[in-house]
């Protein structure tokens, strides 16, 4: 059974599973090179289809994230009015809008049209999910279209790619349009469900609110919060930001605020001007964001703490935005009785396409068993001839060899910085060492210099892609989160040989986020790390995204030499060739 799963949501993309097995999975973003893309991905769904070698007449089944039109328009209507409600905003017969950067305001029989289009969702059915459903139904005349709802997009791809019979599966997010984080056990026998959060009461939304409030993109850029609060001191303002969530029983509670603040920051954005609340006025940027970060991380530890107790789990797979958190999710793997912890590699919206591939497949009679992923690799692949096609057209001088890793690795331990481009591109948000950029892990200052470069504003350092036989003397407490770290999903506690021989990759709070590359999984990538290896006696080295600033990792030959050029790097290592 071929199964195809799309959305067209932000993070579109699209996955092909054949009975049950991932053969190739592309976010729009790649395609169209703008990051985060919404929209139908007709574009991504023939380059899909391409990658998996098969026509449009072989997939019986397309799944679409979401509900039919009349449950939609009934979740929505529910959700924005008890938001409206919750948040105490106007009702339906009145409406604040922007429109030109400028308030305006509505009432009457034109306020409750409006109010009902959009309380209802139908403007998001339109944009999201008929035109997605027409155009499939242009493309795939003889499929099976079937609606997977939004949870199981996360749940079921998360379970059924971490390996592990048993599990505690907590999915974390803004909103699947009902409830903000689902806490259910999953075993061969079925699930159980064990608590939900409903809307309007979302920790994703807590802290897409601290996000806004600090200039950075809430949907882009939650990371950079992550990063920036370890530099800051979150008692100074904490009684402050402890108002805004707390937890009762499994669930989160969230003030009014949240949304009050959100609205309030959006309204003076849209006039060309800077809000951040009274309340929080007179601190630093460093200590709102450890505040909210400490915060957040609080409230989720204290309920997946009781839901351990109460189930006896040990082992925890992590979903849904949220579980973009690589520090939130160190601290779930050392919460006591925690054993293993995986994290689904796309988190977030971008990996519903796996998750709804997987359920489609279940659905319509498939069978199923929890497997470990070897890897991500299921996006698009070059050859020779495209790439040799690719350097000629830009002029570049360039070289064939024939042990391109030795040659990597020597560069490496020169000091140089090489970008490698190398077989099927990685799936998710973060590069896994065949659309990365590499350097050696000893200048402490690479942050800087590197990042001005690609004209890049982080907080975080570098992430260490490491040898998976000498990870251990790396980071602390590594074997029950060593599968998570081969997707670059969680932050560890680092030895002091990593201190004292990679301070690049050490975070100011003695964490890195580490990579762990076997053999198995991406062979070059590992042969490169074992030539640095034996030159340096250091097992890892820095491994950045292919990419510049706000634009999505690279995807083809065309891409890397424009961003090579861009980023002023030493050397592209693109498939067996050496580019000067």
């Amino acid at each position: 059974m071929i199964v195809l799963g799309t959305h067209a949501d932000h993070d579109a993309g699209v996955a092909i599973s054949i009975d049950g097995k991932i053969i190739s999975a592309i976010s729009r973003e790649r395609v169209v090179r703008a990051k985060m893309a919404a929209g139908v991905p007709r574009e991504t769904i023939f380059e899909a289809l391409r990658c998996a070698s098969i026509e449009t007449e072989d997939v019986d089944i397309v799944c679409i994230f979401g509900q039919p039109l009349i449950d939609q328009f009934k979740t929505c209507l529910r959700q924005q009015i008890n938001l409206r409600k919750f948040a105490g905003m106007k009702g339906m017969w009145g409406l604040e809008y922007f429109y030109k950067g400028k308030m305006k305001s509505v009432g009457g029989l034109q306020a409750f049209l409006m109010n009902t289009a959009v309380l209802s969702g139908l403007h998001k059915w339109y944009f999201y999910h008929n035109k997605l459903e027409v155009e499939l139904k242009k493309h795939f005349p003889k499929s099976k279209i079937t609606h997977i709802h939004h949870h199981d997009g996360h749940a079921v791809g998360a379970y059924y790619c971490s390996g592990f019979e048993n599990c505690l599966n907590v999915v974390i997010e803004g909103s699947d349009y009902e409830n903000c984080m689902v806490l259910e056990v999953f075993s061969p026998a079925g699930r159980n469900l064990i608590a939900t959060t409903p809307w309007p009461h979302s920790a994703g939304y807590f802290y897409q609110l601290v996000t806004q409030l600090l200039g950075f993109n809430s949907y882009t850029h939650p990371g950079k919060i992550t990063g920036l609060a370890a530099y800051g001191n979150p008692f100074t303002c904490i009684s402050e930001v402890s108002k805004l969530m707390w937890v009762e029983g499994l669930q989160t509670k969230i003030h009014q605020d949240v949304y009050n603040w959100s609205s309030r920051y959006a309204y003076y954005k849209a006039n060309g001007k800077k809000w951040i609340p009274n309340e929080l006025k007179s601190y630093s940027m460093e200590d709102i964001a450890a505040a909210f970060q400490k915060r957040f991380e609080e409230c989720i530890i204290d309920i997946i703490s009781k839901a351990i107790n109460k189930t006896g789990q040990k082992n925890i797979v992590l979903s849904g935005g949220c579980a973009a958190n690589v520090r939130l999710n160190q601290l779930i793997y050392e919460i006591p009785g925690v054993e293993n912890i995986f994290i689904m590699p796309a988190m977030s919206d971008a990996g519903q396409p796996i998750g709804l591939a997987l359920a489609g497949f279940l659905k319509n009679g498939g069978k199923l068993e929890s497997k470990r992923i070897k890897d991500v690799f299921w996006g698009p692949e070059y050859s020779e001839q495209e790439i040799k096609r690719a350097l000629d057209a830009n002029l570049l001088k360039y070289k064939k060899m024939d042990y391109i890793e030795k040659e990597i690795a020597l560069l490496i331990n020169e000091g140089k910085v090489v970008a490698r481009f190398n077989g099927r591109m990685e799936f998710g948000p973060r590069a896994l060492g065949n659309r990365s950029i590499l350097y050696h892990c000893k200048d402490k200052f690479v942050n800087l210099w590197l990042n001005k470069q690609l004209k890049r504003t982080e907080f975080m350092p570098f992430a260490p892609a490491v040898l998976a036989e000498e990870a251990h003397r790396c980071f602390k407490n590594f074997s029950g989160c060593a599968y998570a770290a081969e997707f670059m999903t969680i932050t560890c506690s680092v030895t002091d040989f990593m201190k004292e021989n990679c301070p690049a990759a050490v975070h100011v709070d003695g964490t890195a986020r580490p990579q762990c590359v076997t053999k198995n999984a991406n062979p070059s990538f590992y042969n490169i790390l074992q030539e640095y290896y034996k030159l340096s006696g250091i097992p890892c080295v820095i491994n950045t995204s292919f990419n510049m600033h706000e634009e999505p990792i690279v995807m083809t030959p065309e891409d890397a030499i424009r961003c090579f050029k861009q980023g002023h790097l030493d050397y592209l290592a693109i498939g067996d060739f050496l580019v000067y």
